[in-house]
């Protein structure tokens, strides 16, 4: 097996009002045996911001794009002593996220955030999707 990895990234940071970061990576496979490789994405891409909406609270946004994928699966047949494969394709994986802190002091801060905004049930692995729309909130204390 070899596995090309082209990656780039971008990023700009101005204080603490804002950050932006991009990535991009593809990725290239040579197999010796199988005429893909399964599970794994030709490229991914992400994204996210940080950014100050007022003096105390901030905010940040951040996606992530993974590319279609196939995954292979043998069928035996004992009996017959025959071995069948199947090719599936996983859809391209597409999650956003939002959030927000609020700083009452420097030791207390608030924050919220909402995880898979679009609440796509994104396959991560055939047949086992990830959590859809998820809300949090809490609080962090600093002594």
């Amino acid at each position: 097996t070899g596995i090309f990895n082209l990656s780039t990234e971008f990023s700009y940071v101005s204080s603490k009002d804002l950050s932006l970061v991009l990535k991009a990576n593809y990725y290239g496979y040579n197999l010796e045996s199988l005429p893909f490789a399964p599970q794994m994405p030709e490229f991914d891409l992400s994204a996210s911001a940080g950014f100050r909406i007022i003096d105390r609270l901030t905010g940040f946004g951040d996606m992530e794009i993974i590319g279609q994928r196939k995954a292979l699966v043998y069928y035996s047949n004992a009996i017959e002593r025959t071995v069948q494969n199947q090719v599936f394709l996983i859809d391209p994986s597409i999650r956003i996220n939002l959030g927000a802190t609020y700083d009452f002091s420097s030791k207390l801060k608030l924050f919220g955030r909402v995880d898979n905004l679009l609440n796509r049930q994104n396959e991560q692995w055939l047949g086992y999707t990830s959590q859809g729309l998820r809300l949090m909130a809490g609080a962090t204390y600093s002594f």
